[in-house]
């Protein structure tokens, strides 16, 4: 199987399992791993999903208790965790090798801030490409109804890591290709205007 399907396929199940009708957000969180290793690969990237069930703050979807999920009071699911035996891990590793990615490989400092001391990196080897897969496989369940279908109306998937950096942003935006996650998008450029 391949990894893109597998990763479709392992997301779509889980969410199924989720309150239908009730979910007015979706996290997918990517990030590497720095205290586990898998196969010995330090940083290796993961992947896990939680959902917002709160009603309450759907009325205001820019607020932070809409999108921060440190908030939500769901369970988070691991689809990809650098566990020995994880069937995820094992494809994620083929797929990032087929695209000769180092694995878990640290990011040069000196290279990962701009002149404004802005970071611009990417995390170590393997995360920015999960991170760019996931936000085209939650783009895939926008546009062919998957997410519609399932929850019955619009709903915002936040891709992102665990400091929402600017990769962050453009991997949601690219998630939402009909504008489910603008009020998330543009609270963060106006709060980085400030």
């Amino acid at each position: 199987m391949e990894f893109h399907e597998y990763l479709y396929q392992r997301i779509l199940k889980v969410m199924q399992g989720w309150p239908q009708g009730q979910v007015v957000a979706i996290s997918f969180l990517v990030h590497a791993n720095e205290l586990g290793k898998y196969h010995r690969i330090p940083n290796f990237p993961q992947l896990s999903i939680t959902y917002n069930a709160d009603a309450s703050t759907a009325t205001d979807t820019s607020s932070e208790e809409f999108w921060n999920t440190a908030l939500w009071d769901a369970e988070e699911y691991d689809i990809v965790e650098a566990a020995e035996d994880d069937q995820g891990a094992a494809l994620l590793l083929a797929w990032l090798k087929e695209q000769r990615v180092i694995v878990g490989k640290r990011e040069n400092e000196a290279e990962a801030y701009d002149e404004n001391m802005e970071y611009i990196g990417k995390g170590p080897g393997g995360f920015y490409e999960l991170l760019q897969l996931v936000a085209d496989i939650a783009r895939t369940m926008q546009q062919n109804g998957a997410i519609q279908e399932l929850f019955g109306h619009p709903t915002p998937i936040f891709v992102h890591d665990l400091e929402y950096a600017w990769y962050s942003d453009e991997a949601t935006a690219r998630a939402n290709p009909n504008g489910e996650a603008d009020a998330f998008l543009h609270r963060t450029e106006e709060s980085s205007l400030r």
